[in-house]
């Protein structure tokens, strides 16, 4: 460009030097061209053609042989310089230009991405023929001073920059950003120094072609010994070609590699002597880094760090500034200032934010009527008495709220004194402490609800007490306890309490309560009303509460798992707004309410299984009793010296008393076992008809001997159900023998059988003692009894009827039990899925007994000297030749020295017991001994352990002999 102001470039002494050069040249001419430290160039005419340079020059091209070239190889961007040259040729005048660029790119043996600055005078020279020839061209260069002002101009361009900002990663991040611009390189990393000096953390990145580094923690040591000596000394780290650098290993250059760094500048800070922070300068091809660009890296990295301190100095103070704030506005809601006789002389925006008051109400002791009543006269005499004395004042009162309401505030007020010791004046402060005045009260009342609920025993008396409680805390006119049955669809009132209205009770469908009603507390959602009078609601749901007198209502309802179980209804005669504090302890209360009625029911419940365990342990007893005492009368008879053998009539009786022994402890044992899940049916396809036929069979004894008369209906077709045959027979055994025993003598027992559709049904039925209505269900229960069977002596163990129950469910049917009251009867309905055809090789057939039984040798093994010896004396008798071991030891001798067909060996010994002789046996090699357990456990578990202790067999006591005997003679067949 065309410069007005005074030339940087002499014309005259070059038209000196240049008129010599025209006569012809000379070595000192050439020496003064040569040598001089200007830019100097000869450009022929027209075609610019440079015809001599000089070193210079050609320094500034970049060391390129440039005679013989074009002005445009010299300055491949240099357009604007030709048209000047164009110009001074054609004017024949002198131009002179500013701040031209060089390319020194081509020969430079480490390229630099900036091009070099010049100022250049051209000046045409005229030939004898007035004719332009020759262009002479010369220039200085300005590089250093051109990047001086741009640097100068790029910080002061920073600075305002990074004034603006006030947080240490945007200052980090833009600086780097700016940097990288001005550099023109490929990314600008800003680094934190941990106290280790090895570990550091980027705070700022501009420009990285990779993920994110921001947060990121490197180490130094990764970068090669080089870089931490640099760092540590405080030196700038620069690197021109990371490739040929030697002071980089493999790993070094790999983590560089992955940056995507192929040169690099790190400029360290350092604060009193620790290294505390770097600015990296990241370049993807290799650059000779000059000393200016050096310079700048360390200057913006110092003025970076020094505005990050600043942020953070600032940050910090705010941040005290902002805790200080949020302090007292935390520990206070109003401040107030009085004068030294605690009159108010100042404006409180809080006070009146809080109150109300205007400033004219706030002023003088106004301030006054913004107290509670109650608590006005208090403060009326003690305030004056604590700002006569002097003496700081303490104390809680409730305030008007601006809102309309009352909260309770802490006041705490502190005289301010003159140096003489004269009160200056008065600084006060309130906070609200509502929610703890609240708390307080909310805790006291639950405290008292506890007391009063926890001596309580019946439900409904618990949800009275919790109303009534209710209903005085709240003030509230009615306080209802809803139960909801199990589908969600209708509540039923637990408990009531409104001493001035018409009392609920009953069942209510959730419907009638209103469609937003019922999907509130459905949903778990409070559903509270206000006024009825306003509320968008039906006119049936605005008749139901005019009914009961209700104008506001606030219903809380209580979900367990899931499904919702309760509400709780506080009611009021006139419109009220329902304040969260109630809202809360409403929760409470119907949670706690809830709680108390289920530890309620639970106690009654385990004082009603108490009751139970007592009666049956108190009958079981009884029951025992029963059958052994005519045994221990019988034994005692034959046990008369020269008595005559017993007659058939004592063998029976005695027989009798024990087959009703084992049917108690059976029906214990089938009881514990459908508890434990351990039945299993044997099903087949069994005809009703056969099993009726073998239950009266089994029930005939207790029948007869109350002369009763019993009338079989049954119809003529077979009825097919599929099931175990012995346990339907145990069924129908239980409800005629149970239809004997609760019948006086003479009485009318009737057994039908018919279908209905699909399924079969038994009637049992009797005209005896009855069952009251409230036992019909409970009569299932395990050991239930009704009063008038104790009294009567015939109850039982009550465990058959529950047997009843739980075996028909085992077939997929169901037991009912009918009366029409004490005195009146009983029916029961058994009710079974019917099989509409059999196969007739399904049906089940009595077992033909057996007949040709083998005899042998048997060795009978139990510590009961009594047992082993009396199941010999029966073996013997049926013709089997046996012998008695009491212990494992001696059963062993037995078999080792004698040839023994068959061992029957008690489980329960001492020492060593029946697993464990077992075991011994067959370990021995006697594998041909039948080992036959006999043992009073008799469940899966205890057959299961016997089978892998080695045992054929396992009988479970007592046995009767004739099974006993067939069992044992099987058992040494299938040998």
């Amino acid at each position: 460009m065309e410069s007005n102001t005074r030339d940087r470039v002499n014309p005259a002494g070059t038209l000196s030097v240049l008129s010599v050069s025209t006569a012809g040249p000379g070595p000192d001419l050439d020496a003064l061209f040569d040598g001089a430290s200007t830019l100097l160039a000869l450009l022929d005419v027209p075609d610019l053609r440079i015809t001599r340079v000089n070193a210079s020059f050609r320094a500034a091209c970049g060391h390129r042989e440039l005679v013989g070239r074009t002005w445009r190889d010299a300055f491949p961007r240099g357009a604007d310089i030709e048209a000047r040259l164009r110009r001074a040729i054609s004017h024949r005048s002198v131009q002179h230009l500013r701040g031209q660029r060089t390319d020194a790119l081509q020969d430079a043996p480490v390229a630099s991405s900036h091009d070099r600055f010049v100022d250049l005078m051209l000046q045409p020279l005229i030939d004898a023929h007035d004719r332009v020839t020759t262009v002479f061209v010369q220039g200085l260069d300005v590089t250093d001073a051109h990047r001086g002002e741009r640097q100068d101009l790029f910080l002061r361009a920073l600075e305002g920059d990074l004034r603006e900002l006030r947080s240490a990663d945007a200052i980090a991040t833009g600086a780097a950003t700016r940097l990288r611009t001005f550099l023109g390189v490929q990314g600008v990393l800003q680094v934190e120094v941990d106290a280790d000096q090895d570990r550091f953390t980027v705070i700022g990145e501009s420009g990285l072609a990779h993920a994110s580094l921001m947060n990121r923690q490197l180490r130094m040591g990764d970068f090669g010994p080089g870089a931490v000596r640099a760092m540590h000394a405080g030196a700038p780290w620069v690197i021109d070609d990371v490739s040929l650098d030697p002071g980089l290993d493999a790993h070094a250059k790999a983590l560089l590699g992955d940056l995507g760094a192929r040169s690099l500048v790190w400029v360290p800070m350092a604060r009193t002597r620790r290294w505390v922070a770097a600015l990296a300068v990241l370049h993807d091809e290799p650059r000779a880094w000059n000393g200016s660009e050096i310079e700048l890296v360390e200057a913006v990295s110092g003025r970076s760090l020094e505005s990050i301190e600043r942020a953070r100095l600032e940050r910090a103070a705010h941040d005290n500034e902002d805790r200080y704030r949020a302090l007292l506005r935390g520990f206070a809601n109003i401040f107030w200032t009085a004068g030294p006789d605690g009159f108010v002389t100042e404006d409180s925006p809080s006070w009146r934010a809080f109150t109300g008051q205007t400033q004219a109400q706030w002023l003088g002791m106004g301030w006054l009527d913004a107290l509670h009543p109650e608590d006005r006269h208090v403060m009326e005499t003690t305030w004056p008495k604590a700002a006569s004395a002097g003496k700081p004042i303490e104390t809680e009162y409730r305030l008007r709220h601006v809102d309309g309401g009352w909260r309770w505030t802490s006041v705490r007020a502190v005289p301010i004194a003159h140096a003489d010791g004269s009160i200056r004046q008065w600084v006060g402060m309130h906070t609200d402490i509502t929610g703890r005045k609240l708390a307080e009260r909310r805790d006291a009342f639950l405290v008292r609800l506890d007391d009063a609920t926890r001596p309580l025993t019946e439900p409904d008396g618990i949800a009275r007490t919790v109303l009534r409680l209710l209903c005085e805390e709240l003030g509230a006119d009615r306080a209802t306890y809803f139960e909801i049955d199990a589908d969600g669809h209708a509540g039923n009132v637990l408990a009531d309490h409104a001493p001035n209205l018409c009392p609920l009770q009953g069942i209510y469908p959730l419907e009638e309560y209103g469609a937003d009603f019922a999907r509130a507390v459905r949903a778990g959602d409070m559903y509270l009303l206000e006024d009825v009078s306003t509320a968008q609601i039906s006119e049936s749901e605005r008749r139901r509460f005019d009914a009961i007198q209700i104008v506001a209502e606030l219903m809380v309802p209580l979900h367990k798992a899931g499904a919702l179980k309760a509400t709780l209804g506080i009611f009021q005669g006139r419109p009220r707004v329902w304040q969260p504090e109630e809202i809360q302890l409403c929760n409470l209360v119907v949670q706690r309410c809830w709680d108390s009625l289920e530890r309620a029911r639970i106690e009654r419940e385990v004082r009603q299984a108490d009751r139970r365990k007592d009666e049956f342990i108190a009958t079981l007893s009884h029951e025992l009793r029963n059958p052994l005492a005519p045994i221990r009368n019988g034994l005692s008879l034959l046990q008369q010296d020269g008595a005559p053998v017993a007659p058939p009539r004592l063998h029976a009786m005695m027989q009798r008393q024990v087959d009703h022994l084992v049917r108690m402890v059976d029906d214990l044992l089938d009881v514990s076992r459908i508890n434990r899940g351990m039945i299993e049916l044997q099903s087949t396809e069994v005809s009703l008809q056969a099993a009726l036929r073998n239950a009266i069979e089994t029930a005939r004894p207790g029948i007869d001997a109350a002369r009763h008369e019993l009338d079989v209906r049954m119809p003529d077709e077979t009825v097919w159900v599929r099931g175990d045959a012995m346990r339907l027979t145990q069924v129908f055994a239980n409800l005629l023998n149970n239809a004997a025993k609760y019948t006086a003598d003479h009485g009318r027992l009737r057994v039908t059988l018919r279908t209905d559709d699909a399924q079969a049904v038994i009637d049992v039925e009797d005209n005896g003692i009855g069952i009251p209505s409230t036992m019909l269900i409970e009569i299932f229960e395990t050991f239930a009894q009704t009063p008038e069977g104790r009294l009567r002596g015939r109850g039982g163990l009550g465990i058959g009827l529950s047997l009843v129950r739980r075996l028909v469910a085992l077939h997929g049917g169901h037991a009912s039990a009918h009366s029409d009251g004490p005195g009146c009867g009983s029916r029961f309905e058994v009710r079974l899925p019917r099989l509409i055809a059999a196969h007739p090789s399904a049906r089940t057939t009595a077992a033909a007994p057996s007949t040709g039984v083998r005899r042998g040798r048997v060795l009978v093994v139990d510590d009961n000297r009594d047992a082993a010896d009396s199941i010999c004396e029966v073996l013997r008798m049926d013709g089997w030749e046996c012998v008695v071991a009491y212990d494992g030891r001696s059963a062993l001798a037995w078999i080792e020295d004698t040839t023994v067909d068959l061992a029957l060996l008690d489980l329960g010994m001492p020492e060593m017991d029946g697993y464990q002789l077992a075991r011994r046996i067959r370990q021995s090699g006697h594998d041909r001994v039948v080992l036959v357990a006999l043992t009073g456990w008799g469940q899966a578990q205890d057959r299961a352990l016997s089978q892998q202790a080695g045992f054929d067999r396992h009988l479970v006591k007592p046995v009767d002999p004739d099974t006993l005997s067939r069992v044992l003679g099987e058992a040494l067949g299938a040998r």
